[in-house]
């Protein structure tokens, strides 16, 4: 645990040393439902990504627990290049991280791009979890499930069962949760 708390450490300096009081403003423009934002561009977040990915799960878990915005987005990219070593540990994690979601671009970054790996071998597991999600009563979750969903949106013979799947919440009133819905459905409708 002392060499995960040195990483951290030297992850939150490298955050502190890449922010600007522009990218806040932005991100804060973007994402307005994030909190805590160091104000750090993108092109940092995935340099840091490539910089630690080796510190596996134990780096991903410790991450997350700060709740920062540019933290949990690292997280989500850390999981692309860790998600295959332990798919299930992985879709354990989105469980545990699902009532943290506050925002959406932590929430599909988490979705789309850190569990991408798993689709081709694990796809059935996703696609579970998708759909538990898809039930929540927080609308978070709801989107987690969506946003699951559209690496399955892609693939001609899984379009029927998304629709199916996503067709309960095309009456959900939330602004987000619409914005995801005309997101699957570019992909349902190619």
């Amino acid at each position: 645990m002392i060499v995960i708390e040195g990483v951290l450490n030297e992850i939150k300096e490298n955050l502190f040393r890449l922010s600007s009081d522009e990218a806040k403003k932005s991100a804060a423009k973007f994402v307005p439902t994030a909190n805590k934002i160091y104000g750090v561009r993108l092109p940092g977040i995935n340099a840091l990504a490539k910089k630690y990915k080796e510190h596996g799960f134990p780096l991903i878990e410790a991450l997350w627990q700060s709740g920062w915005y540019e933290e949990r987005l690292l997280v989500a990219k850390l999981l692309t290049s860790n998600c295959r070593n332990d798919p299930e540990r992985t879709l354990e994690l989105l469980k545990r991280f699902k009532d943290d979601i506050d925002n959406w671009a932590v929430c599909d970054t988490l979705c789309s791009e850190g569990i991408r790996p798993l689709i081709k071998k694990h796809g059935d597991e996703v696609q579970s979890l998708a759909e538990e999600f898809l039930k929540s009563d927080k609308m978070w979750v709801r989107r987690m499930g969506i946003v699951m969903l559209i690496h399955f949106a892609k693939i001609p013979e899984k379009k029927a069962k998304v629709r199916q799947l996503v067709a309960p919440l095309a009456a959900d009133h939330e602004h987000y949760i619409k914005k995801a819905i005309v997101w699957i459905n570019r992909y349902l409708d190619k």
